[in-house]
């Protein structure tokens, strides 16, 4: 399997992006966290 790699640059800081695109809340709606 041929490996690749794809980047997007964002002014964001990597902790702020990581926030954003995790919502433990609705997450833990569909999977409980046990």
């Amino acid at each position: 399997m041929a490996v690749f790699r794809i980047e997007r640059f964002s002014p964001l800081p990597a902790a702020e992006a990581w926030r954003r695109v995790t919502d433990w809340e609705r997450h833990a709606a569909h999977v409980p966290l046990t």
